[in-house]
């Protein structure tokens, strides 16, 4: 895999943990390297969430032996930063914890070279989730088992099989005290709903599994019309709005811009560019960093322009890491081939020559971009 190795990310809890030694032992045979993940969100209690990372730490390091290692990395979230980006993004406490365990993820993966990235969701997870999202009227679905570098083994596990294995093995695992408490809509599904579905409907879990794949399979074919299909305004008429809405997310992916795209957001571009084309009139709408606009008879998507008053910085670059400037988190990475990579938001956008090197906000009259690097 040439250098390459595979990531997990790791709680601690029964389905992170069988992962972990499910991956180990492959893995050891096939000698490539596995780095595990933790995320210390400080949502919890700090004497649980330290008990958590340290409970993950030492058991990287009690089964690290061999000529292959496992690698420990940990993140902590400074406490109240999860409170800021849910009232930020306006999309509670659940959402904002995951936007940001992701974020970490992204840096892990481009640090040390990551090809693959674990995650640990198993089927319980995905029946819930589909309930979830079917009682909110997204209609998205269960979860995806790849997306891009992220892989899900799990997801035709059940809990109570993972459950099993690990007291098979004599082996403990952390539980996370907001499982039990009911302030979470996912908790709510889990203690309530799914108990009631057991004990009136046995067979819900075969039905919702099949509606599910059902719906992949239609979502998959409009997912490939959806790449070969251009944004124009023939495209809102009336009918086509299954087919249009995977094109508007298609065209605000091509900007970087890959988080979830809100059903609203899209109702609502949709009904108003109708009313613009009709009326020969200019509307546009921002979502994240890309604008949907319409000039009265085209539509198109294009990056948001922003106005900066007072915008300039002027960092010393001395070693690898993630670096928070205005133009958002840059990360620098030096691979095993020697090269130093720059990344922004994730995404390489040049290589440095030799440390150390400037990265400074453009100048007047110069190119407009994210910054300017200078060795």
């Amino acid at each position: 895999m040439n250098g390459e190795k595979i990531g997990l990310g790791i709680s601690g809890g029964a389905d992170s943990v069988s992962l972990f030694f499910a991956l180990k032992e492959i893995l050891n045979e096939e000698k490539i390297p596995l780095v595990c993940v933790h995320i210390n969100h400080h949502i919890r209690s700090r004497e649980e969430t330290d008990g958590d990372m340290e409970f993950v730490q030492n058991l990287v390091e009690k089964t690290n032996s061999g000529e292959i290692e496992t690698v420990f990395e940990s993140y902590e979230l400074p406490e109240g930063l999860i409170d800021k980006i849910s009232t930020e993004r306006k999309g509670g406490t659940e959402e904002a914890a995951r936007f940001l365990r992701y974020e970490c993820f992204e840096k892990a993966i481009i640090k040390h070279n990551i090809r693959w990235f674990c995650l640990a969701h198993n089927l319980n997870d995905n029946l819930e989730t589909i309930l979830m999202r079917f009682l909110k009227g997204s209609g998205a679905g269960g979860i995806c088992p790849v997306r891009g570098k992220y892989i899900r083994p799990l997801l035709n596990t059940e809990r109570k099989e993972i459950e099993n294995f690990l007291e098979e093995k004599g082996q403990t695992y952390r539980i996370d005290s907001t499982n039990l408490s009911d302030d979470y809509f996912r908790n709510k599904i889990r203690h309530s709903v799914v108990p009631f579905l057991n004990d009136f409907y046995p067979e819900w879990k075969e039905s919702v599994i099949t509606g599910d794949e059902k719906r992949t399979k239609d979502n998959q074919f409009l997912d490939r019309l959806a790449s070969e299909t251009e944004l124009t305004p023939d495209l809102f008429e009336p009918g086509k709005e299954a087919l249009l809405n995977r094109v508007l997310v298609k065209e605000i992916n091509r900007l970087g811009i890959f988080e979830r795209v809100p059903s609203d957001f899209l109702s609502d571009i949709t009904r108003e560019i109708r009313k613009a084309l009709a009326e020969k009139k200019s509307f546009s709408k921002c979502f994240s960093s890309a604008e949907v606009k319409c000039d009265g008879k085209t539509v198109f998507v294009k990056p948001v322009e922003k106005i900066k008053t007072d915008s300039g910085f002027f960092v010393i670059i001395e070693k690898d890491g993630v670096y928070n400037l205005p133009a958002g988190d840059v990360t620098v990475h030096t691979g095993e081939d020697g090269r130093t990579g720059v990344f922004l938001q994730g995404k390489k956008v040049s290589e440095a020559e030799s440390f150390p090197f400037v990265i400074r906000s453009p100048a007047l009259g110069e190119k407009k971009q994210s910054f300017i690097i200078e060795g």
